[in-house]
């Protein structure tokens, strides 16, 4: 196609710079450079990249507003079969949706907290890092739970920020970050809701990610009815979609 060129790269001054340049909508791509050190990473100039993109086993990570970008990018990097893109933006979503087959989609809405919404307010309940221990019971009661997510929690656990609220020695509440540094795993044990548990891990994180000097974000399923409330009264705000979805390339 010979105007752009895709190549391998590693992470880089000019990486980050583009990343500074659309800050929320590339929030996941840097969490996953920063996390997995197995991701690879392509751009087509180091120069004055015009879109990035990190690919790490199913999924792809991928900021443009190229069209061009796109196009070279599905020729030179995704032969035959299917591919999964975590995150992207709806113009993303849609130039994509009409060039493959899709294999599923999950429409999500991207929610934000801007460090001045933060609310420095004393927790009603004792918020704390959760125990390793404990990784086996969050997968047990996690919805999407399939053979990764045991190894995706001890991951979570063990390195990054997390917060549990325990009742007698016993996880009730809980929320950890994925590897793309989105908020996860949440979850509130049913005789225990209702306390404002989930509001209280809710700040806690944040304010442990915001005091890493990162913005706190989180990814939600557009037909999810509760997860918009508790993340507005938590201080988030939407900014747009970032949407999960698979393509099989034929």
């Amino acid at each position: 196609m010979g105007e752009i060129k895709i190549f391998k790269t590693q992470d880089s001054k000019q990486i980050r710079n583009y990343f500074k340049k659309y800050e929320l909508e590339t929030l996941n791509l840097a969490g996953i450079i920063d996390n997995v050190s197995e991701a690879e990473i392509f751009t087509d100039s180091l120069d004055n990249p015009s879109g990035v993109l990190i690919k790490f086993k199913y999924f792809n990570y991928l900021h443009t507003e190229s069209t061009k970008f796109l196009d070279e990018m599905f020729e030179e990097l995704f032969p035959q079969g299917k591919y999964g893109f975590a995150g992207t933006t709806r113009f993303l979503t849609s130039e994509i949706k009409r060039r493959y087959k899709i294999d599923w989609e999950n429409d999500c809405d991207f929610y934000y907290m801007p460090k001045e919404n933060y609310s420095n307010v004393d927790l009603k309940s004792n918020a704390s890092e959760i125990d390793i221990k404990d990784a086996e019971f969050i997968d047990e009661n996690y919805n999407y739970r399939n053979s990764h997510t045991i190894h995706e929690i001890k991951d979570a656990i063990s390195n990054r920020p997390s917060s549990g609220i325990y009742i007698d020695g016993k996880l009730v509440c809980w929320v950890l970050i994925h590897e793309d540094d989105s908020l996860g795993f949440m979850y509130t044990m049913d005789e225990h809701r209702g306390k404002g548990f989930a509001l209280d891990v809710s700040l806690d994180i944040s304010k442990k990610i915001i005091d890493k000097g990162k913005i706190p974000f989180l990814q939600i399923v557009s037909s999810n009815p509760m997860s918009p409330g508790l993340a507005r009264k938590t201080g988030f705000v939407k900014k747009g979609q970032a949407d999960w979805f698979g393509i099989i390339i034929e």
